[in-house]
């Protein structure tokens, strides 16, 4: 069976129109909701709605992109069947937002742009593992991410290439909110990691929430196919974050230690 072509983005439609479109029966929609995969059509159906029963998948809107939680409502989650889908594309996606008494918006189809790993309470609130997209409703499969800007000219190409895929990560505003969510739970003060200033305790309010995130992963290590964590960010303010740029390889841990030394030296000659 083909794919719908009588969807309009914007539109509502109650259950029994959207089921017909996909050849499937309107109770469906009400009971599962979430990923909703129809191969037949080669076809994902996203729904994303209110946090219900004790779940909440964090779904979010960031500007026209849709944060969206994988499938999974005990335990880690996985990045298999579903989730394996919506992660590569390999259906068209077509998203809905559920309105309540059986009727659900149409927004488009979207591609998966990226996904990441982050941390949230399950269905019987126990931390886990679970899977989130950013989904950019509208793009086609030959979409690329975001400009970065320039990277140096004298880095070869796979250098470039691994630098560019480094700055779509730690550019990635949804995934920076989260590790900002995921930072604060332990560090309220957003402390740099390098050099501990929190802005909010310097600036006061006007400082709240200000820090930049670097990734972790060494740039010869990441390709494609390197998985995304939060917890593989770190919080750093933005002079810091210059100076871990400065030099491949360079770690947190180096720059921290670095000017620790620097700092002693400075202080023994002022005695």
């Amino acid at each position: 069976m083909m794919a719908p072509t009588l969807l309009t983005p914007q539109e509502v439609y109650g259950f029994a129109e959207v089921a017909a479109q996909f050849d499937m029966k309107p109770a469906v929609l009400s009971w599962q909701g979430g990923i909703i995969s129809r191969p037949a059509q080669n076809a994902l159906l996203l729904v994303t709605r209110a946090p219900v029963d004790g779940l909440d998948y964090h779904d979010r809107w960031d500007g026209e992109d849709l944060v969206y939680g994988a499938r999974g409502q005990r335990g880690n989650q996985r990045l298999s069947g579903v989730n394996q889908l919506l992660a590569t594309n390999a259906r068209t996606n077509y998203v809905f937002e559920s309105l309540g008494r059986g009727q659900l918006r149409f927004h488009g189809t979207a591609i998966a742009v990226r996904y990441w790993w982050d941390y949230a309470p399950d269905i019987d609130g126990v931390e886990r593992r679970v899977l989130k997209y950013l989904l950019r409703l509208g793009a086609d499969r030959s979409y690329a991410e975001e400009d970065t800007g320039e990277v140096p000219i004298e880095r070869s190409e796979e250098g470039a290439r691994q630098l560019k895929y480094h700055l779509t990560i730690e550019r990635c505003r949804a995934l920076v909110a989260d590790a900002k969510r995921y930072w604060s739970a332990r560090d309220p003060l957003l402390r740099c990691e390098v050099c501990s200033i929190s802005f909010l305790e310097s600036y006061g309010e006007i400082g709240k929430g200000y820090i930049e995130a670097h990734h972790r992963v060494p740039l010869a290590a990441l390709d494609g196919a390197t998985e995304v964590m939060v917890r593989d960010l770190a919080p750093v303010c933005a002079n810091c974050h210059r100076m871990l740029h400065a030099q491949d390889g360079r770690t947190v841990e180096d720059l921290r230690q670095l000017l620790a030394r620097k700092n002693a030296v400075h202080y023994a000659s002022h005695k």
